[in-house]
């Protein structure tokens, strides 16, 4: 494990080129948007559609494993899948400006699998055993 230690001054210099940074080291709710945002319609993705339509696949594929081994997935059969929450109150709160409904993609109530590095791991996983599996065996 790495420690990194900053001195005040440091910090102090960090929080006034950054501002958001008193925020949150008061531990109160921020909000930041990206200032390198693009519209989807600019942005160039490594993923197309056929590859999420594959990925897809995948995980209907392995649901029922999942459903065996995983019984907190009973109730999902399954398939994990993060609740969407909408979220008004902060649109109406915090950024009424901006247009469309706002939602939470709640992770965290996954029951398994709770980040989305942990589901990309999972999707690779299946992918390889797939591909594995399909492989004549030779004796």
């Amino acid at each position: 494990m790495i420690t990194i230690i900053f001195t005040q001054r440091e910090l102090d210099d960090w929080k006034q080129q950054n501002p958001i940074l008193k925020d949150i080291t008061d531990l109160n709710p921020v909000f930041w948007m990206n200032p390198n945002l693009k519209k989807v319609s600019e942005a160039s993705l490594p993923l197309t559609r056929d590859d999420m339509e594959e990925a897809e696949l995948l995980w209907q594929r392995f649901a029922p494993f999942l459903k065996n081994e995983f019984p907190e997935t009973n109730e999902t059969n399954g398939v994990i899948e993060s609740p969407l929450r909408q979220i008004s109150h902060m649109k109406k709160n915090d950024l009424p400006m901006m247009a469309g409904e706002f939602y939470l993609k709640c992770d965290h109530e996954l029951p398994i699998a709770g980040s989305v590095k942990a589901r990309s791991l999972g999707q690779k996983y299946f992918k390889k055993s797939r591909f594995i599996s399909l492989q004549p065996i030779f004796m």
